[in-house]
Parts: structure tokens; sequence; C-alpha cells
């Protein structure tokens, strides 16, 4: 699921509104 998310927030800015930590992890990366 969590890579799921990811992509998801590299297409949109949804993941920022449903797991603020994903976007976190993404945004280290």
């Amino acid at each position: 699921m969590l890579i799921s998310n990811v992509e998801n927030y590299g297409t949109g800015m949804i993941s920022v509104t449903y797991d603020p930590a994903v976007v976190h992890v993404a945004s280290v990366s």
C-alpha cells in the first residue's frame, strides 16, 4: 500500500491529505 500512496503523491497531492507521513518520506527521498 505504501508504494501505491507514493505513486499517487507523484501524480497528485492526494497522498498529502490522505497520509502526511508518506509525503514526508517522499520528500526525504
